[in-house]
């Protein structure tokens, strides 16, 4: 199902919105299942991550903190990379790279990002996105690699 041919947008003459043309920043996020090594019965939980970052809710939200100039609740170091590029549709690697870091990391930037999914723990990622934000702009869309 193709849910992106049925996308519209609120543009018009009087509303113009132009795409940008100066991107200064690329990143590439894979999205993945990943493994949390815990204190539970087997010591592992399952989590969501992105660049093998899984997301750590601080106790304040995170637009209070960033616009309020509150420290200490997120960093600022976000990866524009995963850490080990292999071949993310196919048969994960040999070496581990389920396990995944917690943070709140953050990066706030006019940005062009490239969403690819992985196979990690052999649990294929075909999952829709969404984007939190002011505008953004569907360039391309396909299966990756």
């Amino acid at each position: 199902m193709n849910f992106t041919v049925k996308m519209r947008s609120l543009v018009d003459e009087d509303h113009p919105n132009d795409v940008p043309m100066n991107v200064t920043t690329k990143m590439f996020i894979t999205v993945s299942v990943s493994q949390l090594l815990e204190n539970t019965s087997n010591g592992i939980r399952m989590s969501s991550g992105l660049n093998n970052m899984s997301w750590v809710n601080p106790s304040i939200d995170v637009l209070t903190a960033y616009y309020m100039n509150q420290r200490g609740f997120y960093t600022m170091d976000f990866p524009d990379d995963p850490p080990t590029f292999f071949d993310f549709t196919g048969l994960p690697p040999e070496y581990n790279t389920s396990a995944s870091d917690r943070g709140t990391r953050l990066k706030v930037l006019n940005v062009e990002i490239f969403f690819q999914g992985t196979n990690v723990l052999n649990a294929p990622i075909d999952h829709p996105m969404h984007l939190h934000g002011y505008c953004f702009y569907v360039v391309g869309e396909g299966r990756g690699n």
